[in-house]
């Protein structure tokens, strides 16, 4: 794999000091990406906050769809009349980066600790134009559908490539020929995800001699999807965790978190092998597992229940059966 996701420097690991060293550099450009569905009306944030804003989905009959997708902030330019911007011949090169930073730090304000921001970082070069059409291409990738056989086909899904969430899930799955689909001429990719995705901001920095971009639009593939689902089985993984933490502190305060990460991760691929797919039924699960001291499938006929298919085929429902059940026994007791 191509794409190598890692912490800022050690010399500047806070994003909001990165940001500042990067615009202050007169041969770099940084363009700010927010996911207007974090936000309860981003247009309105940005204008008030004087940010020049452009939204990357056009008007199709629908503004709320607008509003909830990616917006493009161009830190180099204002809406103001008045402000000084890039090409003002009468700001000093000092003048031009109070202004920059400035409009970082109202951006910074509006955004505060959610996870709907990323930064595309490219040489001087890099236009607003440019930037805008590349995004744009990128609001729609190809993902693969399973059908019988052996064919594989594609269809156009939405890419949130402005929620660093989903950033921290899909660019480690990616391979050269996406990577290099996905940055364009862009040299980095800035985003700071919820502490359960990292506990630090996070960039990718373009490889060296990365191959020309295929042709079309970015495409996943089997394996990419493959990668993306185990980081998101993880992220539950440490979700779960916390729970129980939380939930079942007396009975895991003395576990270690290594020791409790390997008995989750198992816990919870059990439960995804009867069909469990709903964040509370695989806690509810893991908590079982934790009461039981992970015997809850040795419980007479608890596998032969999880496997039929009557009287209740919803997995996620049996599982909130056996728990309510449980309940019911030890008070009973």
């Amino acid at each position: 794999m191509a794409s190598v996701v890692a912490p800022l420097p050690e010399a500047c690991p806070k994003l909001r000091d990165y940001l500042y060293k990067l615009i202050a550099d007169p041969n770099t450009r940084v363009y700010a990406v927010m996911d207007g569905a974090f936000f309860k009306n981003i247009a309105t944030m940005l204008r008030d906050a004087g940010l020049a804003r452009r939204p990357l989905y056009r008007y199709d009959g629908d503004y709320a769809v607008v509003l909830g997708g990616p917006w493009l902030v161009d830190l180099y330019n204002q809406n103001d009349a008045g402000n000084l911007t890039i090409d003002a011949g009468e700001a000093t090169d000092a003048q031009r980066i109070e202004q920059f930073v400035s409009r970082l730090d109202a951006l910074l304000g509006i955004v505060g600790d959610k996870p709907g921001l990323v930064f595309w970082v490219g040489d001087v070069s890099l236009t607003e134009a440019e930037i805008y059409e590349h995004l744009r291409r990128l609001n729609q990738i190809e993902a693969p559908q399973k059908v019988a056989g052996h064919e594989t086909r594609y269809e156009r899904v939405t890419f949130r490539h402005a929620d660093a969430n989903v950033m921290a899930q899909v660019l480690p799955a990616l391979d050269e020929g996406q990577l290099s689909r996905l940055l364009g001429t862009c040299q980095q990719i800035i985003f700071k995800p919820e502490a359960e995705w990292s506990q630090e901001a996070l960039h990718l920095v373009r490889p060296d001699n990365l191959p020309a971009p295929p042709d079309g639009p970015l495409r996943w593939t089997p394996q990419t999807i493959s990668l993306i689902e185990e980081a998101r089985f993880h992220w539950l993984v440490t979700r779960t965790m916390k729970y129980l933490r939380k939930s079942a502190d007396h009975k895991v305060k003395n576990v270690s978190d290594e020791v409790l990460r390997a008995d989750v991760y198992k816990w919870l691929k059990a439960a995804a092998a009867y069909g469990v797919n709903q964040e509370v039924a695989f806690r509810k699960w893991s908590y079982l597992q934790v009461v039981t001291g992970g015997r809850l499938e040795t419980l007479h006929g608890l596998r032969d229940f999880m496997a039929a298919s009557e009287p209740v085929p919803d997995p996620n429902e049996k599982v909130a059966m056996i728990m309510r059940e449980s309940i019911k026994h030890l008070k009973e007791a």
